[in-house]
């Protein structure tokens, strides 16, 4: 993710890792007034974010994940 200013200039970058077992699907995203990233999607199995995995409780499951700013 890069983040700029309201003149375009570059103010910081932030890689993260998301990776999944099976199948994933983003389905959203949104920013709110603080610049944080919200994310949904549906995954099947494990999903992992950085440092942090979450199990599928069967079937297919949701998630929202949010980055801050």
């Amino acid at each position: 993710m890069l983040k700029f200013d309201e003149n375009g200039e570059h103010e910081w970058k932030q890689t993260q890792q998301i990776s999944a077992d099976a199948d994933t699907a983003l389905t959203g995203l949104s920013f709110d007034n603080k610049g944080n990233l919200y994310l949904t999607g549906t995954y099947t199995k494990t999903l992992q974010f950085g440092e942090t995995t979450i199990e599928s409780n069967g079937g297919r499951d949701a998630f929202v994940a949010i980055l801050d700013a």
